[in-house]
């Protein structure tokens, strides 16, 4: 009994600690393996296109390209909606939050704290007065976001060059990687690997119909929040990053909106 606790002890001590390993290098290229797991995430929602216009006799490499370029004209003509559309609500919305804040003062003066309109003065004097020392560590933050928006930049270019291999060449770039698997596994590894891609593409495909439900159904309308159609097309966005960012998103945009117009008389 003792002798199998410790024979057990000792393999998952050797899992845990090989797991850390992986997990450490995993960190320390982050800028690139995220962008090749966003790739392989798109490529594998893109590829029935691909198979699907080959299945027209048109080439690989042309079908490649269209698919590639019609999906940065989806993703950008969405993206251009969303800050267009920002841009053209925020004054409304700041014209709304003014209100807010106004409604804000009054309770907190006729409320149960009883504020003093002097007092109120105080406190937003106390913040003028903060945002005015911190200025210069406000800049220099700003001008550090520098570095990450050319990291940004680059990364975003890794995924599309990615992405453009990933759909012509994945079949043969799978087969160079099963060559270098051992021969009495190798079979196993292929058919594991080709079960896994179709269960990402499943899953991909039902990220895909649960965004449509999200931006459409997410209730945005129901609750009566401004911009309810860019807050949609985010929600679709989002809704492809991780399940949980998706809907963590979703419900604190929305939640953000409709307190800062909950208040309005």
């Amino acid at each position: 009994m003792l002798r199998t606790g410790a024979a057990l002890g000792w393999r998952f001590l050797v899992v845990v600690a090989s797991l850390y390993v992986i997990g450490v290098i995993l960190g320390g290229l982050a800028s690139l393996v995220v962008p090749l797991a966003i790739a392989l995430l798109l490529a594998a929602l893109l590829a029935p296109a691909v198979g699907f216009l080959m299945s027209k006799r048109i080439p690989r490499g042309l079908a490649t390209l269209a698919v590639v370029v019609a999906g940065l004209v989806v993703l950008g003509g969405l993206l251009t909606f969303v800050v267009t559309t920002f841009v053209n609500g925020v004054p409304d919305l700041a014209a709304q939050l003014v209100r807010s804040v106004d409604v804000v003062s009054g309770w907190l003066v006729s409320g149960p704290l009883h504020l003093s309109e002097n007092q109120l003065s105080e406190f937003a004097d106390r913040a003028v007065k903060t945002l005015q020392d911190n200025q210069s560590g406000i800049t220099s933050g700003a001008l550090t976001t520098a570095p990450t928006v050319g990291e940004t930049l680059v990364e975003m270019l890794l995924v599309l060059f990615a992405l453009a291999f990933f759909l012509y060449d994945g079949p043969r770039i799978w087969q160079f990687l099963i060559r270098v698997v051992p021969a009495v596994p190798r079979r196993r590894v292929d058919v594991a690997g080709r079960r896994g891609l179709a269960a990402l593409v499943s899953y991909v495909r039902a990220t895909g119909a649960v965004a449509v439900v999200d931006a459409l159904g997410i209730g945005l309308a129901v609750l009566g929040v401004p911009l309810a159609v860019p807050l949609a097309a985010l929600v679709f966005i989002g809704a492809f990053v991780p399940i949980f960012a998706a809907w963590s998103r979703t419900w604190s945009i929305s939640g953000l909106s409709q307190r800062v117009t909950s208040a309005w008389p």
